[in-house]
């Protein structure tokens, strides 16, 4: 959900009104939050780099992604039914670390969650009342690329009011929509002769640019060049960008891969290829040099070197 629900949003959203839509504020768009959200941009939470969760160590150099991830007592976060419930369990257990947005990926289900909160809202005052992100998407994003039947999980709101989709998990597609779903980021978001996504926004997503180093505090680090060689595994916008060089071309290159609970990985080549794997495992072996699964990369190499 992580690589498609926001992702695929933002950049349509782009399409239909600019790229200024990353660089609006949480905080603009959601009540009840601390006040850090009015500086916390879209592109920041969908970069897992709020800036947010206090619950972590204040480690950045090196930073542990997932330092923190499901402390703040998170089991009670995600089975809260409603959107208020979570939002106060938000406001007892979580706080400002003393970063700035947008230089420190730590890894939280929170961040993309209220993106999706925020996002349906600037729909919603955009184009009336009854918009809703997720219908959105499935008219102009889903069904055009053939994707019919959408099913994914929703806040429980009392007197029969419609949940808000959680946009940090739960969607459910068949492995023919997750191929649909990564080639038309492959297209750079091009369908059938039209544009549905924003090609600038999508190319640069794939290319990683202004990906941030998982590893690292982009406050200290940025502008370092990085380099696959040095197997730095960066993030931005939903996407992991795993660091591989191509057995072809001796280039190194990094490889935007959608990734999902138990070992699910959907990957994009510079060949033109994607590659699928739909897994239920607690932890699936990693290549120690490059830090990726090794075995899925290499075949495709195999198949056809890049």
């Amino acid at each position: 959900m992580k690589s498609i629900g926001a992702p695929l949003a933002l950049l349509r959203l782009a399409e239909s009104y600019g790229p200024g839509i990353l660089n609006l504020k949480i905080g603009d768009y959601v009540e009840g939050l601390d006040p850090k959200y009015r500086r916390i941009q879209f592109i920041d939470a969908a970069d897992m780099a709020s800036g947010f969760g206090g619950v972590g160590t204040l480690n950045t150099c090196p930073n542990d992604v997932e330092d923190g991830h499901l402390a703040g007592d998170y089991d009670a976060w995600y089975t809260a039914p409603s959107h208020d419930d979570k939002i106060r369990q938000m406001a007892r257990t979580l706080s400002p670390y003393p970063w700035e947005p947008g230089t420190v990926v730590r890894y939280r289900d929170q961040d993309f969650y209220l993106l999706g909160v925020a996002i349906d809202a600037f729909l919603k005052r955009t184009r009336g009342p009854t918009a809703d992100v997720w219908d959105m998407l499935r008219r102009e994003v889903f069904e055009p690329i053939g994707i019919m039947q959408t099913p994914a999980i929703r806040t429980r709101e009392k007197d029969g009011l419609r949940g808000f989709v959680w946009f940090n998990a739960g969607y459910y597609p068949k492995l023919d929509d997750l191929a649909k779903i990564a080639l038309l980021y492959q297209s750079r978001g091009s369908w059938g002769g039209r544009q549905i996504l924003h090609r600038q926004l999508t190319e640069d997503l794939l290319a990683a640019r202004g990906a941030l180093m998982k590893s690292g505090d982009a406050s200290v680090n940025r502008p370092r060049p990085l380099k696959p060689s040095a197997g730095e595994s960066l993030y931005r916008m939903g996407f992991h960008f795993t660091p591989y060089t191509g057995s072809a071309s001796h280039k190194h290159c990094y490889l935007p891969t959608m990734s999902g609970s138990g070992g699910t990985d959907v990957i994009l080549y510079p060949s033109g290829i994607v590659s699928i794997r739909v897994a239920k495992s607690p932890e699936v072996p990693m290549d120690t040099d490059t830090g990726i699964e090794p075995s899925t990369v290499r075949s495709v190499d195999g198949l056809e070197p890049f």
